[in-house]
C-alpha cells in the first residue's frame, strides 16, 4: 500500500512539473505546438523525480521553456517599441504633410487675392484717367466759347490760337492768325471749380462704395463659412444618429436570431418529448429509474449500483452538431444501452466538461462533439489544455471524439479551417496515445449533409445516420463493458427478460 502511495506521489510530482510547463504560454504558435507534443511524448514515461537524472531532466526541461518565454517576452517588448516609433513617425509625417498642404493652400489664396487687388487698382486708375480726360475736354470747351466771334475770320481761313493754356486748334482755313489772349470770366472759373468738386466727390463716392462692397463681400464670406461649419456639424450629428440606429438594428437582428434559435431549440425539445412519449407508449412495462433518491423497499446501495451500472450508459455531449443525433444512436445500439444527450449550443469545451457529473457517477461512454465554438472564439490553446487534462485525469469512461467539421462557406486556406485542421490533428494524436480514446473521422460526410447556413449548424438526416453508425462501431469495439458483473447478479428470469 505504501509502495502504491509512493508511486502515486512520484506521478503527481512529475505531473505537476508537466502541468507547470503546459501552463506556460509562449508567444509563438509553433513553439506552443512543439511544447504540447513534447508533453504528450513525456507524459506516458512517468519519470521518478526522486532520481537525480530524472529530476535534473525535468528541471532543465522547465528552465528551457522559462528562458524561451523570457526571450519571447523581450522580443514582444522590442516589437512594441518599434511599432510605437513607427506610429510616432507616421503621425509626424502626416502632420508635416498637412502643414505643407495648408501653407500651399494659403499661398494660392493669397495669390488670388493679390491678382484681384491688382485688377481693382487697374480699373480705378482707368476710371481716374477717364475723369481727367473729361475734365480737360470740358475746360477746352469753355475756353473755346470764351473767344469773341469777331476775332475769327472764317472766310480768310486763319487759325485761332488760344494762348491761355497753349492749346491749338486747327481750322479748315489755310491762313493762321494769332490773336491776343482773352481773359476768362470769374463766373466760368467758379462753374469749372464746382464741376471739378462735383467730379472729385463722385470719385470719392465711387471709392467709398468699392470699400463698402469689399466689406460686404468679406462679411458674406464669413457668413458662408459659418453656415458651412454649421452644416458640417449637422452632418456629423446625422452620421452619429445613423450609426446608433444601425447599431440598434444589429442588436435587434441578433435578438431576432436568438429568438429563432430558441424556437428551433423548443421545437427540438418538443420533438424529443414526443419521441419519449411514443417510446413510453410502445414499452409500457419498461423499467425507468427515477432521477431522485432510491425508493424504499430495498438496499439503497444496491439500488444506486443498479441505477448507475444496470445498463451501459452512453452520454452524447457537445454543441449544435448533436441535434437529433441521440435518436439515431439509440436506434442503432442494442437495447441494453441507455443513451442520453446533453447539447449546449455556443459553448466551448471548458463549459461542456464542467457540466460532467463527478467521476463516480460518470457514464461508461462519453461521445464528445466540440471544437467549432472554440475555433470561432480562438480558444485552441484552452481546448488542448482541457482535453489533455481530461485524458490525464485517469477517467474510467471511454471517450469518443468526433472530428470537428470544416466551414465549407470559407476557403480551405482560411484561418478558421486551418485552426480546425490543427484541432482535429491534436484529437487524432490523443486517440493514438491513450487506449480509452477513439477518434471518428467525418470525412465521409460531405458539404450537402451539413446545414451551415442556419443560426446553429447541424448534420442533416443522412449525416446523422452515417455518424450514428460510426459511433455504434466505436462503442462496440471497446468490448465488454464494466457493468457485466453487476448484470450477472440478477436472477435468470431477469437476465432473460433484459
Amino acid at each position: 500500500m505504501s509502495k502504491h502511495r509512493e508511486e502515486e506521489r512520484k506521478d503527481d510530482a512529475f505531473s505537476g512539473v508537466m502541468d507547470r510547463i503546459y501552463s506556460l504560454q509562449l508567444g509563438d504558435l509553433e513553439l506552443n505546438e512543439i511544447k504540447d507534443n513534447l508533453i504528450l511524448a513525456a507524459s506516458p514515461l512517468h519519470l521518478d523525480t526522486t532520481v537525480m537524472n530524472a529530476k535534473l531532466f525535468s528541471n532543465l526541461f522547465l528552465t528551457l521553456f522559462l528562458v524561451m518565454q523570457d526571450r519571447l517576452d523581450d522580443l514582444d517588448g522590442h516589437r512594441l517599441e518599434i511599432s510605437t516609433l513607427n506610429g510616432a513617425y507616421t503621425s509626424s509625417r502626416e502632420l508635416l504633410n498637412s502643414s505643407v498642404q495648408d501653407h500651399l493652400r494659403y499661398e494660392a489664396i493669397w495669390l488670388e487675392e493679390k491678382e484681384t487687388l491688382e485688377a481693382s487698382v487697374i480699373q480705378l486708375k482707368r476710371k481716374v484717367r477717364i475723369l481727367e480726360s473729361r475734365l480737360t475736354s470740358r475746360i477746352e470747351h469753355v475756353e473755346s466759347e470764351s473767344i469773341p466771334n469777331s476775332g475769327v475770320k472764317a472766310a480768310e481761313g486763319h487759325h485761332v490760337v488760344s494762348s491761355a493754356n497753349s492749346y491749338t486748334q486747327t481750322c479748315d482755313r489755310a491762313d493762321v492768325q494769332e490773336d491776343s489772349q482773352v481773359p476768362v470770366p470769374d463766373s466760368k472759373i467758379k462753374e469749372l471749380s464746382a464741376k471739378l468738386e462735383k467730379v472729385e466727390s463722385l470719385y470719392g463716392n465711387a471709392c467709398a462704395s468699392l470699400v463698402r462692397q469689399d466689406e460686404l463681400f468679406l462679411q458674406n464670406e464669413q457668413n458662408f463659412l459659418t453656415n458651412l461649419n454649421e452644416a458640417n456639424l449637422h452632418r456629423c450629428d446625422l452620421l452619429k444618429r445613423t450609426d446608433s440606429l444601425q447599431a440598434e438594428l444589429r442588436i435587434l437582428r441578433v435578438e431576432l436570431d436568438g429568438l429563432e434559435h430558441e424556437k428551433v431549440n423548443l421545437n427540438g425539445i418538443i420533438e424529443d418529448i414526443m419521441a419519449r412519449v411514443e417510446l413510453g407508449n410502445s414499452y409500457p412495462n419498461r423499467r425507468k429509474d427515477p432521477p431522485g433518491p432510491p425508493e424504499s423497499g430495498g438496499s439503497p446501495i444496491e439500488d444506486g449500483r443498479r441505477r448507475i451500472h444496470g445498463v451501459p450508459n452512453v452520454l452524447l455531449l457537445g454543441d449544435s452538431f448533436l441535434y437529433r443525433l441521440s435518436e439515431e444512436v439509440r436506434s442503432l445500439l442494442p437495447s441494453k444501452f441507455s443513451v442520453t444527450s446533453q447539447m449546449m449550443t455556443d459553448a466551448p469545451l471548458s463549459v461542456l466538461l464542467s457540466s460532467l457529473p463527478p467521476e463516480s457517477s460518470r457514464p461508461e461512454y462519453i461521445v464528445l462533439s466540440a471544437g467549432a465554438v472554440d475555433v470561432a472564439y480562438n480558444e485552441l490553446k484552452r481546448f488542448k489544455h482541457d482535453l489533455l487534462k481530461l485524458c490525464l485525469s485517469g477517467t474510467k469512461s471511454k471517450l469518443i471524439l468526433i472530428k470537428a467539421p470544416f466551414n465549407h462557406l470559407l476557403p480551405q486556406w482560411s484561418i478558421v479551417n486551418s485552426t480546425t485542421f490543427k484541432l482535429n490533428k491534436f484529437m487524432c494524436l490523443l486517440s493514438k496515445k491513450f487506449s480509452f480514446v477513439k477518434f471518428i473521422d467525418t470525412c465521409f460526410i460531405d458539404e450537402s449533409m451539413i446545414h451551415l447556413r442556419s443560426f446553429e449548424p447541424y448534420y442533416g438526416y443522412c449525416g446523422r445516420r452515417i455518424l450514428g453508425e460510426q459511433i455504434r462501431r466505436c462503442i462496440l469495439s471497446f468490448g465488454p463493458t464494466i457493468s457485466t458483473p453487476v448484470l450477472s447478479s440478477k436472477g435468470p428470469s431477469e437476465t432473460k427478460q433484459s
